[in-house]
């Protein structure tokens, strides 16, 4: 495999790592917010806050960067949706690899197919694993 198809074939998923990996850090000031809520329910007593649904409801957790906030939920229908394209790739791979009845040309495309979509499933793999990582830190 030349450097100019290893180029090719790795763009893509880089590109979208760092606009992801973007949008994670401009996320940051959104964390800072003031929270009106925090204040009302500190002034009441703890059977009143026991009865209230909106102070009982609040949680610590960042809608947005938590453990199941927006940004998990998207990255995580990405990296399915893609690993349903990148298994569908080696399947087709596969066939075309069957079906070259020996001819050396077939074959090498449909090698080349199912080595795409390997590394496809290598890049998602750690895609994810970096998502998961950066927004587990904030």
């Amino acid at each position: 495999m030349t450097l100019t198809k290893l180029k090719n074939i790795l763009t893509v998923p880089l590109l979208l790592i760092s606009l992801v990996g973007g949008s994670v850090v401009m996320t940051v000031p959104a964390q800072a917010a003031y929270d009106p809520i925090n204040p009302a329910c500190d002034q009441l007593s703890d059977t009143e806050k026991a009865q209230s649904p909106t102070c009982n409801a609040r949680t610590t957790e960042n809608p947005l960067t938590g453990p199941n906030g927006t940004l998990q939920k998207i990255a995580t229908i990405i990296a399915i949706i893609a690993g349903i394209a990148a298994v569908i790739m080696i399947m087709v791979g596969g066939f075309k690899m069957i079906t070259s009845s020996g001819d050396a040309q077939a074959v090498a495309g449909a090698r080349k197919t199912v080595i795409g979509a390997l590394i496809g499933l290598v890049v998602i793999v750690l895609a994810r694993s970096i998502i998961v990582f950066v927004l587990g830190r904030m």
